[in-house]
């Protein structure tokens, strides 16, 4: 089962920030058990929402600016907060600023908004690793490739400053 926690991209700043939109529906399987009579999209899924925000950025910048291709790995989450519950319906707001990007790090501060209303944030970290053709790293760079085609849709002026 693969989890495509980002449905579009809104926003795209290299460099920057992402803003980033995930359409919560109840045809997501994790629904049928958590909870059943009472649906909420579970907090680590939405933490994988902010971190796959920020993994994106992370990766598109590092291209757009250096020519790099690098895997960006989730290394760790600090300061996060869960404030309100995400249910089927709602649509969750991603926003993603760039902190740090070195060589071989990252870091970001991320939040989940719905309805303007704030619903989970978190400071991430990643480990960038440069990708060189190595095999076993060839399925995540083809997942990655589709997402990007998923998420990216046509490009705008939005998404090239």
């Amino acid at each position: 089962m693969r989890f495509f926690l980002i449905d579009r991209v809104r926003e795209l700043h290299i460099g920057e920030r992402i803003v980033a939109l995930k359409n919560v529906t109840m045809e997501s399987a994790f629904f049928d058990q958590h909870f059943p009579g009472m649906p909420i999209l579970p907090g680590v899924l939405g933490m994988e929402a902010l971190a796959q925000s920020s993994g994106y950025l992370i990766s598109r910048s590092v291209w757009e600016k250096e020519q790099r291709q690098v895997l960006p790995l989730f290394t760790g989450v600090s300061r996060a907060r869960f404030v309100r519950a995400i249910r089927p319906g709602d649509q969750l707001v991603i926003e993603a600023r760039l902190q740090v990007l070195e060589r071989s790090l990252a870091t970001t501060q991320a939040s989940g908004r719905v309805d303007g209303e704030l619903a989970l944030r978190a400071e991430l970290s990643f480990a960038l690793k440069e990708y060189r053709g190595e095999p076993e790293y060839a399925a995540v760079v083809q997942q990655g490739e589709m997402l990007r085609r998923i998420i990216e849709g046509p490009w705008d002026a939005r998404m090239e400053e």
